[in-house]
């Protein structure tokens, strides 16, 4: 056997370069790492106290209702062409300027659409010199 190894057959820390820890009080970390597939399982159990098994792989359907703005309501025809040419558009020095209410909440409405529609465009709201995300 080998003599830097403890009786259990584990590393210790100085096995491994560990002289000193920056508590002096510590003394060390003890524990088993898990490497077999079985040491992962899992047993599932319902708010009932029955254990769940699974039955089918398939991806379960999306049920949420999509509650999002579509954005051809919130911006002129000819401002959603524009947004659809900037989100293709290689010129990252491009830029749209929309106009749109002075509501906040109507503004956070147009916002999360874009978002949505055009996931690789960053829109803002700029007022004077104050801007917000």
């Amino acid at each position: 056997g080998n003599d830097d190894m403890d009786t259990d057959g584990f590393l210790r820390e100085c096995d491994v370069g560990i002289t000193e820890y920056i508590n002096n009080e510590s003394c060390g970390l003890f524990g088993i790492l898990k490497q077999r597939y079985s040491d992962f399982i899992v047993h599932e159990i319902s708010s009932t106290g029955q254990l769940v098994k699974l039955t089918s792989f398939d991806v379960p359907q999306d049920t949420t209702q999509d509650t999002s703005e579509d954005l051809s309501t919130l911006v002129s025809s000819e401002e959603l062409k524009n947004l659809q040419e900037l989100s293709e558009s290689k010129d990252k020095s491009k830029q749209v300027e929309l106009k749109v209410s002075n509501c906040k909440e109507s503004r956070t409405r147009v916002h999360q659409a874009i978002k949505l529609k055009f996931p690789i465009l960053d829109s803002r709201t700029i007022t004077g010199d104050k801007e917000d995300e």
